[in-house]
């Protein structure tokens, strides 16, 4: 952007008497927004004729000879130097940080352009100053002087020292290990610098030392040398981590199970960092290793939870809670407890993470605010930016690359041919336009999240629906204007998220310090206390987090929804143990104490939730609910069909039925539509036209038997077979059930010996499938 003096003085003499936005940003190579803020503020008139805004010639040219800005556009100015010239004509003394070490001696010397701060120049004599200095400083350099005694600027242009990097490339070594040998002084005359980032020089008579240790693998103070180098996948960060270990045929079923473990968290995980994940779990199955004596699957209770009383690190026992349920899924395991890891200092860590009620809420409501934030975000691209990005954080508990990939709104549903940036100077669109584009985005986008792959749900408040609109409308505007990057509404969000001080502008007064994980806590804290309060089932309070912030974990809510001031009761001490979702294991024990007629205290139902969460998964009980719910749907069509007859057919039905006239297929029972049989494959044990005598119980415990019989010699890899067992299997229980409930347990069990049965069913549950 830069002119020389006689380019500049050309443009100047090409200017009409009234020069355009566009004018200007061909010549400042500026965005509109961007302009628009100038005139503004820098410049003294401007005025708009329809649409488009103008000022005159003369308020330009002054704008351009004034002091600063001149010299800040043109090339070689006396007085002031860029930082590309100043690369230039120090190009042989010139080190990647200089920049940053001059603009902080030099910031009070520094100039701008008007209404710019990215823009600037350096005193171009004190940065002559600079450099001369060095310059100095170098040629009085002595080599054989102490190593301690360089500085790291010096050491740049010492003949005798070589930068490591450099070094590394011409070894091929990973780029940890030159300083890594420096460090444990193996190279005496080379020199790491801690303060520079790792910074290392290696002096040219310790080359060739460095150069055997590395053919001989050398280590110091490491398991092994591990080169990732090579890695294409992080599967190969696994077998490089695990190779170096010498382990795999120790205990060979357990090294395929964890093999197993990895792979299928590379296919299933979303994270963006599989490397150091997969990193993470091999030196987790390391740790594991080094305390089993037997195969995983052998392990008992008391085994495994002596795994979780080791010294080793918590993300270690955390890989291996996930392996040991993941083998319990595919194997027939010793152990069916797996203990829960505490976090033992998370109130501690958490206490300050989230705003007071009255913060919170003084926040929103300055969030919403459009008197405020809607002129700055016409005049503002960034500041449009973060101004949606702060109704997000303030509405739905998304992460910040699920808000930065906000799809764009269809501008043709507000019927305005001439909306655009100066139509929000004097207009303000409606509840019912704001809706309208609202919903369009809800109903026809899957909203994605980044972490997870599941679908999230994009919450508006009524009070936020003209904000969370008018931000989307300006950034779409924004969007069609620019010519790169068009692909995204929030440019500055896929780069890299503004901080707390960066967003304060946009709190102007007494507002506490933003923080992006406290707005989020504060969010999740008090929807959850909201509706904690609202319902019966206040276990549901946590589905309200689940669904805002898309977790799959059941435990995570503990690090999210924190206790508050306000809400200190036992009862969110307990909903708390029970995890994200309590509320189905607190239904199965409702159930269980209304048949046994029998109150429990919310410490025994705490504790019978705990205890059914480490026997079942949230997904086993909801699949149970699912097959139960069929079965009744099935009932359910049989009332039906029963309500439809008339009453001489009903008589006729049961009279044929008490006589025994109307037989099933296969078993000692009686079928409601017997010789009209509905099922595809005459299968009596799903049916639910089936209703079983007294003799049915002896055939249905001799079927149950061969079913699980069956159930145990089927190959695990054969899953349609033991989908469909399973499924016979359950059936046939379901049936069984309603037999007990019309003849009486006590008289079942003469034909049934249910504790029996029970452990039968318990030594093939591993083999059941859904």
């Amino acid at each position: 952007m830069f002119f020389t003096k006689v380019e500049l003085k050309e443009v100047i003499q090409q200017l009409e008497d009234e020069v355009s936005i566009k004018d200007i940003r061909m010549i400042l190579k500026k965005d509109k927004s961007q302009i628009s803020y100038l005139m503004k503020n820098y410049m003294n008139h401007y005025y708009s004729k329809g649409n488009r805004y103008f000022v005159k010639k003369e308020d330009f040219i002054q704008f351009l000879n004034k002091h600063n800005n001149y010299h800040l556009l043109i090339k070689n100015s006396p007085l002031y130097i860029s930082s590309d010239e100043i690369k230039e004509e120090y190009s042989d003394l010139f080190f990647k940080y200089d920049i940053s070490e001059l603009n902080k001696a030099l910031k009070p010397k520094r100039i701008n352009l008007d209404g710019f701060k990215k823009m600037y120049k350096l005193p171009r004599k004190e940065v002559k100053e600079f450099y001369e200095k060095r310059k100095e400083s170098l040629n009085k350099i002595d080599n054989s002087s102490n190593k301690l005694e360089q500085s790291f600027q010096e050491l740049q242009w010492n003949e005798n020292y070589i930068y490591h990097t450099v070094l590394r490339k011409e070894m091929g070594c990973p780029d940890w290990y030159l300083p890594h040998l420096v460090k444990h002084n193996k190279l005496p005359k080379s020199i790491i610098f801690s303060n520079h980032r790792g910074y290392c020089f290696i002096h040219k008579d310790d080359i060739n030392k460095a150069k055997d240790m590395y053919s001989n693998k050398e280590v110091f103070g490491r398991h092994s040398f591990i080169d990732y180098s090579n890695e294409k996948s992080p599967y190969d960060r696994f077998l490089n981590i695990i190779n170096n270990q010498s382990m795999e045929h120790e205990l060979p079923r357990t090294h395929q199970l964890y093999d197993d473990f990895i792979l299928h968290f590379i296919n299933h995980s979303k994270t963006h960092y599989k490397m150091n994940a997969i990193a993470n779990r091999a030196k987790a199955y390391v740790s594991l290793r080094n305390l089993l004596t037997k195969e995983v699957y052998l392990l008992s209770n008391k085994e495994v939870e002596f795994l979780f009383q080791q010294d080793i690190y918590k993300t270690h026992k955390e890989n291996i809670k996930s392996f040991l349920s993941f083998v319990k899924s595919r194997e027939r395991t010793q152990y069916n407890v797996i203990p829960q890891i505490k976090n033992i200092n998370i109130k501690d860590k958490n206490k300050h993470s989230i705003y007071s009620k009255n913060e919170f809420f003084k926040m929103y409501r300055h969030v919403i605010r459009m008197d405020i934030h809607l002129e700055k975000s016409i005049d503002s691209f960034e500041y449009c930016q973060d101004w949606f990005f702060l109704l997000m954080s303030f509405s739905n508990a998304w992460r910040v690359p699920d808000i930065s990939n906000m799809p764009s709104p269809r501008l043709t549903l507000l019927n305005k041919e001439n909306i655009s940036f100066e139509w929000f100077q004097n207009s303000r669109l409606t509840i019912s336009e704001s809706t309208r584009l609202l919903k369009d985005i809800q109903q026809n986008h899957n909203h994605k999240i980044n972490k997870t792959g599941g679908l999230n749900e994009f919450f508006v408040p009524n009070d936020m629906i003209v904000p969370i609109a008018t931000s989307l409308v300006l950034l779409e505007l924004y969007r069609k204007e620019r010519n790169e990057n068009t692909n995204t509404l929030m440019p500055r969000y896929k780069k890299s998220v503004p901080n707390g001080k960066q967003l304060k502008r946009l709190f102007i007064g007494d507002f506490p310090y933003y923080v992006f994980s406290h707005v989020t806590k504060s969010l999740l804290t008090y929807s959850y206390v909201t509706a904690n309060k609202m319902g019966t089932h206040a276990g549901a309070a946590n589905a309200i987090s689940t669904r805002l912030r898309g977790h799959k974990d059941e435990d995570t809510i503990q690090h999210y929804v924190l206790p508050t001031i306000d809400d200190p009761s036992d009862a969110t001490r307990h909903l708390f143990r029970r995890g994200h979702f309590g509320f189905l294991y607190s239904l199965l024990v409702d159930l269980w104490s209304k048949n046994e007629e029998r109150e429990i205290t919310m410490e025994e139902k705490t504790e019978s939730i705990e205890s059914l969460m480490n026997i079942f998964t949230s997904n086993d009980v909801e699949n149970v609910a699912n097959f139960f719910f069929d079965q009744r749907s099935k009932l359910q069509s049989v009332a039906d069909r029963v309500a439809k007859m008339s009453s001489d057919d009903i008589s006729q039905h049961l009279e044929s039925i008490h006589n025994g006239e109307m037989p099933s297929y296969k078993l000692e029972a009686q079928c409601f539509v017997s010789g009209n049989c509905v099922q595809l494959n005459k299968n009596c044990n799903s049916c639910p036209f089936l209703i079983p005598k007294i003799t049915f119980l002896n055939s249905a415990k001799t079927e149950l038997y061969d079913l699980i019989d069956k159930l145990k010699n089927i190959n695990e890899d054969n899953i349609n077979e033991r989908v469909k067992t399973t499924h016979l299997i359950l059936s046939l229980l379901g049936v069984v059930n309603q037999s007990v409930k019309t003849f009486g347990k006590e008289y079942a069990s003469e034909y049934i010996d249910f504790q029996h049965l029970k452990g039968e069913l318990t030594s093939v549950q591993y083999k059941m499938l859904e």
